[in-house]
This record gives structure tokens, C-alpha cells and sequence, in this order.
């Protein structure tokens, strides 16, 4: 995938708009807050262990912005992410939903 670059996130901050979708997605589902941070935890383990990520991006860019989504498993959810500007390898999860 030469000239394209990956994500590479390190640490991660939650924003507000971010909790709504969260709250939102528990309710949707019926959900606890337990079986939305196993899954969102499964994917930060992922970005802090991921040795390629060139060979396995765990996250796509949407064309021409500077947003990501990534997926999970199990069910399907999309979150949505973005570098922050001021701290390097840091990210800010700004949305999560379901999807088919």
C-alpha cells in the first residue's frame, strides 16, 4: 500500500460526542457499560500490539478527511476515530455504532 499511511495510536481519548454514541449504542442494544468497553478494550489491545500495521491496518482512512473507522467483530460495530493534532500517536474515539 505504498503511499498511504496507517493509523498508529498509543493511547486514546474519549470525546463527548463519542459517550452519547456510547450510551445511545448500549440502549440500542441493551447493553451494560461492561459489554461496550470489553470490545472497545479488544481493539485498543489490538492497536497497542499490532507489530505490522502496514500488513494489517486495523483502521481505514475515509477519502479525504482525516478520519478513520475501524471494526470489530462480534457484533459489528464501527468506531471512529481521528489522530490528535497535538499529541503524537494519540486519538480521539469519536463515534461507535453498529452495523449490519
Amino acid at each position: 500500500m505504498a503511499g498511504t499511511r496507517q493509523l498508529v495510536c498509543h493511547g486514546f481519548l474519549e470525546t463527548d460526542v463519542y459517550r452519547e454514541s456510547k450510551k445511545r449504542l448500549k440502549l440500542v442494544l441493551e447493553w451494560t457499560d461492561r459489554d461496550v468497553d470489553d470490545r472497545i478494550e479488544a481493539l485498543v489491545w489490538a492497536f497497542l500490539h499490532n507489530p505490522e500495521p502496514d500488513a494489517a491496518p486495523l483502521a481505514v482512512q475515509i477519502p479525504g478527511r482525516n478520519l478513520w473507522v475501524a471494526r470489530t467483530d462480534h457484533p459489528h460495530l464501527r468506531v471512529y476515530l481521528r489522530p490528535r493534532a497535538d499529541v503524537e500517536h494519540e486519538c480521539e474515539l469519536l463515534w461507535i455504532e453498529e452495523t449490519d
